[in-house]
């Protein structure tokens, strides 16, 4: 399954660059209704005649609207509800006490959106993980749910558009040591996104933000307790997605985040990570499929859907 998974990020790569290598300069606002975007559909204001920040119907990891784990500037003026989806399925190894041991993890993610407003997205997102590993080590193996809320504005004019808003979720110490680092940065973050338009297909996004834990009281067994000091992530990225067709739309992200404030990252705080994934559908309901840390040692696919009403 590894090998298939990591097969269909390099096809996915491989057709995700030409692409955007092919990508021509807009140089006026197309006269006919011919380019109906999967991914949003341009807004232009009745007063002003500038262009509005995109509409996503697709969601990020963190269940806002966005590419992968980038939130982006939308405008929703074609739906008030949306429900999305993710699920995936990976295998990985670790060492314990010099034993390597084969981890699988499920994940799903399940998101609704409400649009009260155009610009203004609020979000609610359940998180649903399992580990289990076949050594049967019960300490490494947890099943659990993780739910955030989340607050999305958008505002900006003429194809240069920006939002920000957070995400968080309550959550116990016991909750936080049995995320992933990954798992973390989606729930629990504050960012701010800037975009804009390159041509006619081609979009580009920044993004930069914080995901933070809190303040920890561990109890050990002999009654003693260790204080644990908020950490925080800071990190920051890049995206691009390009309009292949009235129903498909690719997109990939690079991203760098510092872990300074863990201490198993001491010695390497920075990582860097790039996610590919594609998006087929229309403005009302679409899939996607998505290949998160490509560039890893353990890449994963990830296989979703939204639908809007």
């Amino acid at each position: 399954m590894k090998k298939l998974t990591k097969i269909s990020l390099i096809m996915g790569t491989a057709l995700f660059l030409p692409l955007m290598a092919e990508a021509q300069v807009l140089e006026a606002i197309p006269e006919d209704d011919d380019i109906n975007f999967a991914r949003h559909q341009d807004v232009y204001s009745n007063e002003s005649n500038d262009a509005l920040p995109e509409y996503h119907l697709g969601s990020t990891m963190s269940g806002t609207s966005g590419l992968i784990t980038i939130p982006t500037p939308d405008y929703n003026e074609k739906t008030q509800v949306i429900i999305s989806g993710k699920g995936s399925k990976s295998d990985y190894k670790m060492n314990n006490n010099g034993q390597k041991i084969k981890h699988t993890k499920d994940e799903s993610i399940v998101a609704l959106r409400y649009n009260p407003k155009p610009e203004f997205e609020l979000s609610a997102t359940n998180l649903h993980y399992k580990r289990t590993n076949d050594a049967n080590i019960k300490n490494l193996e947890s099943d659990d749910n993780v739910t955030s809320f989340g607050m999305k504005y958008t505002a900006g004019n003429d194809g240069k558009n920006y939002c920000f808003g957070f995400n968080f979720a309550p959550m116990s110490s016991e909750d936080m040591n049995n995320l992933d680092i990954e798992q973390l940065e989606h729930m629990r973050n504050i960012y701010f996104s800037f975009s804009e338009e390159i041509t006619d297909r081609l979009s580009g996004y920044v993004n930069i933000g914080t995901s933070f834990t809190k303040k920890q009281t561990i109890w050990l067994n002999n009654a003693d307790s260790i204080e644990i000091d908020k950490k925080n992530i800071v990190y920051g990225g890049f995206g691009v997605e390009y309009q292949v067709a009235s129903s498909m739309a690719l997109f990939g992200e690079f991203k760098v985040a510092n872990y300074r404030d863990f201490e198993a990252y001491q010695n390497n705080p920075d990582r860097h990570r790039a996610h590919v994934g594609v998006r087929f559908g229309n403005d009302n309901i679409q899939l996607e499929c998505i290949g998160m840390n490509i560039t890893g040692d353990d890449p994963n696919l990830v296989i979703g859907g939204a639908i809007g009403f």
